[in-house]
């Protein structure tokens, strides 16, 4: 690094610098494309939920609790209880680091150690590497979310085979 820092003009550092707040705004980006994905899914998933309760309610009001369409209304119900949970997991609070820094984290003695450096040009390079290391734990708290809502999605889209699947292994025992 200091061989970069000490061939490196104040432009250029500025330049690297406006890149990876960039970088750092895509995923910010990210998080808020995952948010409406979410919002969606847990839409259909609420809807389902709920539709599938109203017919059991109904339907054991009307028949024995060993009717097979019971049954595999609730057997329905916990299933989506599955990819509801992984949707709520993703919907609490996520702590995401943001572009900038708070005015005293650039009163660092390391910044101003060096009487030979020019102190903007130290500053650049230093928010250049905390933006790195904010990058880093975005994108990897952005993968976690991705593949929760995958997995969620996943469970969703098959949730009418394993439907089908319950019905057909609970109708013989009715």
């Amino acid at each position: 690094m200091q061989d970069h820092y000490n061939r490196m003009e104040l432009e250029d550092a500025k330049f690297i610098l406006d890149h990876a707040e960039k970088q750092l705004k895509d995923t910010l980006d990210t998080n808020t494309l995952i948010i409406g994905r979410l919002t969606t899914l847990v839409t259909i998933t609420t809807a389902l939920l709920i539709g599938l309760m109203g017919y059991a309610v109904t339907r054991v009001d009307t028949h024995s609790p060993k009717d097979c369409l019971f049954i595999t209304a609730v057997s329905g119900i916990f299933y989506l209880y599955i990819p509801a949970t992984l949707i709520v997991v993703n919907f609490m609070s996520k702590k995401y680091a943001l572009p900038g820094s708070e005015p005293k984290d650039f009163f660092v003695d390391q910044t101003f150690a060096d009487q030979n450096k020019p102190y903007l040009k130290a500053i650049y390079c230093n928010e250049v590497i905390e933006y790195q290391k904010r990058i880093k734990y975005n994108k990897k708290k952005n993968n976690r979310r991705w593949n929760l809502f995958n997995i969620a999605l996943i469970l969703i889209l098959l949730s009418p085979l394993a439907l089908y699947l319950i019905y057909t292994l609970v109708t013989p025992l009715s």
